[in-house]
Protein backbone atom coordinates (compact mmCIF):
# COMPACT_ATOMS: atom_id res chain seq x y z
CA UNK A 1 0.00 0.00 0.00
CA UNK A 2 2.57 2.52 1.12
CA UNK A 3 5.62 2.63 -1.80
CA UNK A 4 8.93 4.39 -0.22
CA UNK A 5 10.50 7.51 -1.57
CA UNK A 6 6.80 8.80 -3.36
CA UNK A 7 5.59 11.49 -1.72
CA UNK A 8 2.50 11.03 -2.28
CA UNK A 9 1.60 7.81 -0.87
CA UNK A 10 -0.35 7.40 2.67
CA UNK A 11 -0.06 10.43 5.27
CA UNK A 12 -3.41 10.68 7.34
CA UNK A 13 -4.35 7.35 9.18
CA UNK A 14 -8.28 7.72 11.18
CA UNK A 15 -9.77 5.00 13.23
CA UNK A 16 -13.44 4.18 13.94
CA UNK A 17 -13.98 1.60 16.71
CA UNK A 18 -17.54 1.65 15.77
CA UNK A 19 -16.52 0.32 12.50
CA UNK A 20 -14.02 -1.92 13.64
CA UNK A 21 -12.00 0.09 10.53
CA UNK A 22 -8.87 2.25 10.31
CA UNK A 23 -8.70 4.35 7.16
CA UNK A 24 -5.43 4.73 5.25
CA UNK A 25 -4.83 8.00 2.30
CA UNK A 26 -4.10 6.93 -0.36
CA UNK A 27 -3.53 8.14 -4.07
CA UNK A 28 -5.78 6.43 -6.55
CA UNK A 29 -3.50 3.82 -8.51
CA UNK A 30 -5.94 3.85 -11.24
CA UNK A 31 -6.86 6.48 -14.20
CA UNK A 32 -10.62 5.49 -13.81
CA UNK A 33 -10.94 7.41 -10.92
CA UNK A 34 -7.84 10.23 -10.48
CA UNK A 35 -7.34 11.58 -7.23
CA UNK A 36 -6.90 10.53 -3.61
CA UNK A 37 -9.48 8.39 -0.87
CA UNK A 38 -8.97 5.63 1.82
CA UNK A 39 -8.42 2.41 2.09
CA UNK A 40 -10.14 0.49 4.58
CA UNK A 41 -8.51 -2.08 7.07
CA UNK A 42 -10.60 -3.95 9.00
CA UNK A 43 -9.01 -4.50 11.98
CA UNK A 44 -11.13 -7.57 13.25
CA UNK A 45 -10.15 -9.67 10.63
CA UNK A 46 -7.07 -8.15 9.45
CA UNK A 47 -8.04 -7.64 5.87
CA UNK A 48 -7.65 -4.63 3.54
CA UNK A 49 -10.89 -3.56 1.98
CA UNK A 50 -12.23 -1.29 -0.98
CA UNK A 51 -10.91 1.95 -1.68
CA UNK A 52 -12.82 5.39 -1.43
CA UNK A 53 -12.34 8.54 -3.78
CA UNK A 54 -12.67 11.33 -1.37
CA UNK A 55 -10.58 14.36 -3.06
CA UNK A 56 -9.28 15.50 -6.41
CA UNK A 57 -5.56 16.39 -4.43
CA UNK A 58 -4.27 14.71 -1.21
CA UNK A 59 -6.30 14.50 1.65
CA UNK A 60 -4.77 16.53 4.72
CA UNK A 61 -6.51 15.67 7.80
CA UNK A 62 -9.63 12.94 8.49
CA UNK A 63 -11.79 12.44 11.63
CA UNK A 64 -14.60 10.56 12.71
CA UNK A 65 -18.08 11.99 14.38
CA UNK A 66 -18.54 10.48 18.11
CA UNK A 67 -22.26 11.40 17.68
CA UNK A 68 -22.42 9.64 14.28
CA UNK A 69 -19.61 7.64 14.22
CA UNK A 70 -20.22 6.35 10.01
CA UNK A 71 -19.84 9.92 9.46
CA UNK A 72 -16.16 10.67 8.16
CA UNK A 73 -14.85 14.44 8.20
CA UNK A 74 -11.74 14.70 5.68
CA UNK A 75 -10.57 17.52 3.77
CA UNK A 76 -7.26 18.67 2.00
CA UNK A 77 -5.43 20.84 -1.37
CA UNK A 78 -8.33 20.81 -3.25
CA UNK A 79 -9.77 23.50 -0.38
CA UNK A 80 -12.56 21.34 -0.10
CA UNK A 81 -13.87 19.49 2.94
CA UNK A 82 -16.25 16.26 2.68
CA UNK A 83 -18.71 14.28 5.06
CA UNK A 84 -18.93 11.10 3.84
CA UNK A 85 -21.29 8.19 5.18
CA UNK A 86 -18.45 5.74 5.57
CA UNK A 87 -21.67 2.68 6.01
CA UNK A 88 -22.63 3.85 2.56
CA UNK A 89 -19.50 5.24 0.58
CA UNK A 90 -21.28 8.24 -0.45
CA UNK A 91 -20.92 11.94 -0.15
CA UNK A 92 -23.47 13.41 2.70
CA UNK A 93 -22.04 17.55 2.20
CA UNK A 94 -19.20 19.52 0.54
CA UNK A 95 -17.93 22.76 1.46
CA UNK A 96 -15.70 24.74 -0.58
CA UNK A 97 -12.98 27.14 0.70
CA UNK A 98 -10.88 29.85 -0.52
CA UNK A 99 -7.77 28.13 0.63
CA UNK A 100 -5.97 24.50 1.14
CA UNK A 101 -7.56 23.19 4.54
CA UNK A 102 -4.97 21.58 6.58
CA UNK A 103 -6.77 20.07 9.77
CA UNK A 104 -10.58 19.31 10.27
CA UNK A 105 -12.51 18.23 13.26
CA UNK A 106 -16.00 17.81 14.97
CA UNK A 107 -17.18 19.72 17.24
CA UNK A 108 -17.35 17.74 20.77
CA UNK A 109 -20.82 15.68 21.26
CA UNK A 110 -22.04 17.68 18.00
CA UNK A 111 -21.85 16.05 14.78
CA UNK A 112 -23.69 19.21 13.16
CA UNK A 113 -20.78 21.62 13.59
CA UNK A 114 -17.17 21.16 12.18
CA UNK A 115 -14.05 23.39 12.62
CA UNK A 116 -11.88 23.34 9.70
CA UNK A 117 -8.17 25.04 9.90
CA UNK A 118 -6.61 26.92 6.59
CA UNK A 119 -3.29 27.53 5.41
CA UNK A 120 -3.60 30.99 5.85
CA UNK A 121 -3.68 30.01 9.98
CA UNK A 122 -7.30 30.84 9.65
CA UNK A 123 -10.10 28.80 11.66
CA UNK A 124 -13.57 28.44 9.67
CA UNK A 125 -16.65 27.45 11.62
CA UNK A 126 -19.48 25.57 9.64
CA UNK A 127 -22.73 24.70 10.91
CA UNK A 128 -24.07 21.85 8.69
Amino acid sequence: MVRPGNDKTCRVLAYSSYMGMLLISQPSFTALAPGFGVRQFNVMDLKVGSFISLAKDQIRDMSFSQTSPHLLLSCGQDRTARITNMSSSQKVVEFQCDHQIWACDWAANNDRQIFLGTQKGTTLVYDI
